[in-house]
């Protein structure tokens, strides 16, 4: 490749000679005229053959590392990884190494073809200049070699700022996607602002080093642009001021060629040194998370001899003890064996570790000595997390789980699990499709279907966290009856982790109590207790379903396919794109800084031309020798100045991009993230911004030099043959042809290969959040196998755009070629020209052919590489959130009262969607204390939701103290009515930040929040506090200092760090630190969504009597299952299929006898309850 590279200079050299001297030559001159057709073409054949074997094969390599990855992920501990040291999001580091680092080391696949090929063609250019130019050759080659430390040097700079980038880009991503997990509770306080906020200052600080990056990436593209220049000099200088040679225009323009080739190979060696930068980073980062995973895999293995494997056996730990390395929180001396075939119960106050114990079990939580045993021979196990994981798939789907259907089961397992009256309401019954994270489905739902899932198994041991907690009265009863103790579980070992003890307790063959991490007692039930309770299990009489199997085979899907735009991108696009570097005059100075720097460099050739057509040059080197050297420097400087406009445009633009693309996502109402998965979501956060960030400018940058440089040579060969604009003309037209077919077939591959991305997210997404359920499920193969499926979808496509970049780059050879045969066979034919003009003429062809090359192919890539800014821009003008206005804004202390109005209120999802509120009419006096209760899927939820306007209405209206909600700014709205939702979610940070992120309350009030929320009674919390930390002493709250415990002991405080998640906090312990975050906000409504449905009774007791202390003037809805929450509450407003059956006081209601009145004879406090109730 690097002869016929040198092939063209080499035959110009020659047709340049026979035209100084005809009647010297040896070989006819149409044989250089072919060589110069001829070089350009095989060398282009080398190339696109060297670069077809190397992607197919980077494809490969690239396919191997997502995948080892992946293999990663499905094994790596999340939660028993040690405490980070640097400010990184794990999940988020995952997510950026499978897609920005991957990409990277992708890009950087041409180190091998430059590390072998430039050595080489440098070589034989220097021996090639030595034969033409003699010793004078050898200067220039000896400043090249000095100049090698410097770019050295540069890309060392280079890749250190690249890891620093790389490191903010995790975060960056780690950030938004932990708020799109939680964007709904954010969205219901109100904190839009925020949490854009707080995404903007992550890419501040990505910017800040991707500037840094910028500013070395420009020096390394200077120096490889001027080192040639400065070589080019140095030789012109020895050679004709120093040897004393005349510079004649075939040495001169041969030279030149020469030298040009040289300055391509160069600043190919730049941009291949900018992405060796960013794959060597990438390949450490890499590198060094798979050692950290091996080291922790060796750790496991080192504590393997600590964990007993058997078969066929009851669970059992033995003097064993656990630790969070993160946090620090232990379970300590565990000391329990489990009863083979019973029902084995798992009891302790909010925060004790319970959770975690199951997850002991599970092997998540490191065992730090003691043995343990969890018997997965012969049929496996079933877990059932506490916060229910679900699959964006159809009901079936996700009980089924991989596993066979067998409709008789699955029919024992849907009513075992209260869930056929729930399907019959689903219009597609078990064909409904779920979305992100169960979006269609109430939480007592999703509890019900994730212990579908693990009952449907055939596992042996099944654990079970908390499956109670969000359900009513009746669904406990009939769950506990027909699935807990029903025959579908006999003969099975049940784990169960609950707080109604009260229930489980008399029929469990098993009670371990666990409190601040360690054993109080264990009660084994009597053999005969056992027996009897055995004997309770029935069969009943099974419901018909055939209704609710299949749904409807035209179901709508919720999650529809990504949508990709068709044809070609405007031709206006790429304008749209420079305005974003900061309107048209930057655009203007841009354009005019590349203008200038193309006429310099033009004037490089020119000026030599002048040179050496001057019959008094020996004269007057100075002259000339001084005035080269000045182009030189003025085209240099031109090109530096045209590399820091652009470079500062795009980070401009890349900037403002991102700015709009988080607020119209973060503005997005709710249900847009129900039909649009995270991965889909991460993609263009991930993949796209990285096309934005890093990739497009290159491409830019070629298109505007080569666009520029072509125009100018073109206008110069014609000025001097004017018949050239023939050829020319025929081979651009032939040029621009094939660029229009290549680049209509490479934007709908472009656009698939983007499209089928995002599965690929979805994929990783979903494996990240439920890991410790697929690995106890065991299911980890299932998982691959899907990776593997959208994986090769995806390559499938990758494939495709670099074939068919291959089929177009052979043409642009072979019209590179003709540009330069056509240009020699008119020199041939030139009578009277000045040599040292045509040398001009085809030195500019020449480098023509490869102006136009790199034009052409920089054109359509970066027209590829655009989609991505498409794909941005269509996320820009997504439908939002009404903006606030100033006629919106609530008056001052609103709302004073607190008394709501709700009429004819009608809610649907979708609009596609059938009503899940029907006709909603009530009202709620100025401090009433309501009850909301009803069945699992009744509505309870998606009023509170509406409340909030966090779904739209199909009709109706909501007034608060006689203002209609929806002529209210949103922002305003939410941020005066608090909420406590069914699913606490906490952000990274800290306490404080999650108790008040706009930092308008000071210490003591933060600190009298947590006291009163009863935060202090639920800790020592499972997976809170470093042992450091716990071991601080307080001083007492007079001052305002933080809470402490009993003991004195410093258990929580504004500055303890909050994990991703809350991942740190158990599920009890962040339904409490909501409370506290309620309580700052002091709004005269406050609704709590099943508040308390995940902490003990007696913690329950304890925020119930800080509500009536905190919120004894507020209004205050409660959606409840435990009627102990609000029996004694102003009135009940009792919900069925989203209409409403009662409404009354809660001793009204039990004297009517209906709904409500058969929850509380349901309940094993009847009487107690009653007798709170007045009767």
């Amino acid at each position: 490749m690097a002869l016929f590279d040198l092939g063209g200079p080499i035959a110009m050299n020659r047709l340049l000679r026979y035209l100084e001297n005809p009647a010297a030559a040896q070989v006819r001159p149409a044989v250089w005229v072919f060589l110069m057709f001829a070089m350009p073409v095989l060398k282009g054949a080398c190339w696109q053959g060297y670069l077809f074997v190397s992607t197919r094969l980077i494809v490969r390599i690239r396919l191997a590392f997502i995948q080892e990855l992946y293999e990663v992920a499905l094994r790596a501990k999340l939660l028993a990884r040690p405490a980070s040291e640097v400010d990184e999001s794990v999940v988020g580091r995952i997510s950026n190494l499978m897609s920005t680092d991957v990409e990277n080391i992708f890009g950087a696949r041409d180190i091998v073809h430059i590390s072998t090929t430039a050595p080489i063609e440098i070589t034989i250019a220097i021996i090639f200049l030595y034969n033409i130019m003699g010793a004078s050759s050898l200067f220039g080659f000896l400043i090249m070699l000095a100049s090698i430390p410097l770019p050295a040097f540069l890309t060392r700079r280079l890749t250190a700022c690249q890891r620093e980038v790389m490191r903010m880009t995790d975060a960056r991503m780690g950030t938004i996607t932990e708020l799109l997990q939680s964007i709904k509770v954010f969205k219901a306080f109100g904190w839009d602002p925020v949490v854009i906020d707080r995404v903007h200052a992550v890419r501040a600080r990505e910017l800040a080093r991707m500037w840094m990056r910028n500013i070395w990436s420009v020096a390394i593209a200077t120096v490889a642009d001027c080192t040639p220049m400065l070589t080019m000099l140095v030789t012109f200088f020895f050679h004709t001021v120093v040897m004393k040679h005349r510079l004649d225009s075939s040495t001169a323009f041969t030279a030149m060629a020469v030298f040009e080739l040289l300055r391509q190979q160069f600043v190919f060696a730049g941009n291949i040194a900018r992405l060796a930068a960013n794959g060597v980073a990438s390949i450490g980062r890499l590198n060094n998370f798979l050692q950290e995973q091996a080291d922790l895999d060796r750790a496991d293995a080192a504590r393997a001899g600590q964990v007993t494997q058997q078969s066929d056996d009851a669970p059992w730990i033995r003097e064993a003890t656990f630790e969070w390395p993160s946090t620090g929180f232990r379970l300590s001396n565990i000391h329990v064996e489990f009863v083979k075939g019973g029902l084995n119960v798992i009891v302790g106050p909010t925060g004790s570790g319970k959770s975690s114990l199951l997850l002991a079990l599970l092997g998540e939580m490191p065992v730090v000595e003691g043995q343990f045993c969890l018997p997965r021979l012969p049929r496996g196990i079933a877990y059932v997390a506490q916060s229910a994981w679900l699959r964006n798939a159809t009901v079936r789907e996700n009980i089924l789980f991989g596993c066979a259907y067998d409709e008789k089961r699955y029919h024992r397992v849907l009513f075992a699990c209260g869930l056929i009256p729930d399907l019959r309401l689903l219009e597609h019954g078990d064909q409904t499709e779920l979305g992100e994270k169960g979006a269609t489905l109430s939480g007592g739902q999703r509890a019900r279907l994730s212990l579908a899932r693990a009952v449907y198994s055939s596992a042996h041991t099944v654990l079970l966290d908390d499956v109670f907690s969000a359900l009513d009265v009746h669904t406990i009863h009939h769950v506990f009856d027909n699935c807990i103790r029903g025959e579908i579980l006999q003969e099975r070992t049940v784990v169960l982790v609950t707080h109604f003890e009260d229930l489980v307790a008399p029929v469990a063959a098993l009670v371990l109590r666990i409190v601040n991490g360690g054993m109080e007692e264990v009660k084994l039930a009597a053999i005969s207790d056992a027996a009897g309770s055995e004997e309770t299990a029935v069969d009943p009489e099974l419901p018909p379903i055939h209704s609710i199997l299949n749904g409807n085979p035209n179901a709508i899907k919720l999650v529809k396919e990504e949508e990709r735009a068709v044809g070609r991108l405007p031709k206006t696009m790429i304008f749209r794109y420079m305005l974003q570097f900061g309107g048209w005059p930057v655009f203007i100075l841009a354009i005019g800084v590349a203008c200038a720097t193309q006429f310099s460099f033009l004037s490089t050739t020119f000026w030599v031309a002048l040179w050496t057509n001057a019959s008094d040059s020996a004269s007057h080197l100075g002259y000339y020798c001084g005035g080269f050297a000045i182009v030189l420097g003025v085209y240099v400087c031109f090109s530096a100045a045209s590399s820091v406009i652009l470079y500062s445009g795009a980070w401009n633009a890349a900037r403002k991009i991102h700015m709009r693309v988080v607020v119209a996502v973060f503005r997005s109402p709710i249900g847009w993230f129900d039909t649009n998965p995270l991965g889909r979501i991460q993609n263009r956060f991930s993949r796209d911004f990285l096309s934005i960030d890093t990739m497009i400018l290159p491409l830019l940058k070629m298109v505007v030099d080569n666009a520029l440089r072509a125009v100018f040579r073109l206008a110069a060969i014609t000025t001097i043959m004017p018949v050239f604009a023939v050829p020319a003309i025929f081979t651009t037209y032939f040029a621009y042809w094939a660029g229009n077919l290549y680049t209509a077939t490479q934007m709908s591959v472009k656009r698939i290969v983007a499209v089928e991305q995002s599965p690929i997210f979805n994929c990783i997404a979903d494996t990240l959040r439920g890991a410790e359920t697929i690995r106890a499920f065991d299911v980890q193969r299932m998982y691959l196998s899907q990776l593997q499926g959208a994986l090769a979808r995806h390559s499938r496509a990758l494939e495709a755009t670099f074939n068919s970049n291959r089929w177009f780059c052979v043409r642009i050879d072979w019209s590179a070629g003709s540009v330069a045969v056509s240009a020699g066979a008119l020199a041939l034919f030139m009578t009277n020209a000045s040599p040292s003009l045509v040398g001009f003429s085809l030195n500019n062809a020449v480098g023509m052919s490869l102006t136009l090359m790199n034009l052409l192919r920089g054109l359509n890539d970066f027209e590829v590489e655009l989609v991505s800014y498409q794909r941005l821009m269509e996320y820009t003008v997504l439908k939002t959130e009404p903006t606030p206005t100033p006629e919106g804004k609530t008056p001052t202390g609103w709302p004073p009262a607190g008394k709501i109005e709700v009429r004819d209120l009608r809610v649907r999802y979708f609009d596609d969607a059938p009503d899940v509120l029907k006709g909603l009419s009530f009202t709620i006096q100025a401090g009433e204390k309501v009850g909301i209760v009803g069945r699992t899927g009744s509505g309870k939820s998606t009023l509170a939701l509406a409340l909030l306007r966090l779904i739209p209405k199909a009709s109706g209206q909501i007034l608060i103290d006689g203002i209609d909600i929806d002529t209210l700014n949103l922002d305003d709205l939410r941020q005066n009515i608090s909420l406590i939702p069914q699913e606490p979610l906490l952000f990274s940070g800290t306490t404080r930040s999650n108790l008040d992120p706009f930092d308008t309350h000071d210490d003591a009030e933060l600190n009298a929040a947590l006291n009163s929320s009863g935060i202090m009674e639920s800790m020592r919390p499972s997976r809170l506090q470093s042992r450091t930390a716990s071991a601080v002493a307080l001083d007492s709250m007079a001052d305002g200092s933080a809470p402490g415990s009993p003991g004195g002991e410093k258990l929580i405080s504004l500055e303890t760090q909050v994990a991703e998640g809350g991942q740190n906090f158990s599920q009890g312990q962040r339904q409490i630190l909501a409370l506290a975050r309620a309580i700052v906000r002091r709004c005269k409504i406050l609704l709590l969504d099943e508040a308390t449905a995940s902490v003990d009774r007696d913690t329950d007791e304890r925020i119930q009597a800080s509500l009536q202390v905190e919120f004894g003037d507020c209004t205050i809805l409660t959606i409840a299952h435990r009627l102990r929450s609000i029996i004694t509450f102003d009135k009940v407003l009792v919900l069925d299929k989203g209409e409403i059956k009662e409404f009354d006081t809660p001793a009204n209601l039990i004297r009517s006898g209906g709904i409500f009145a058969s929850l509380v004879e349901d309940s094993a406090d009847a009487d107690e309850l009653k007798a709170l109730a007045g009767l």
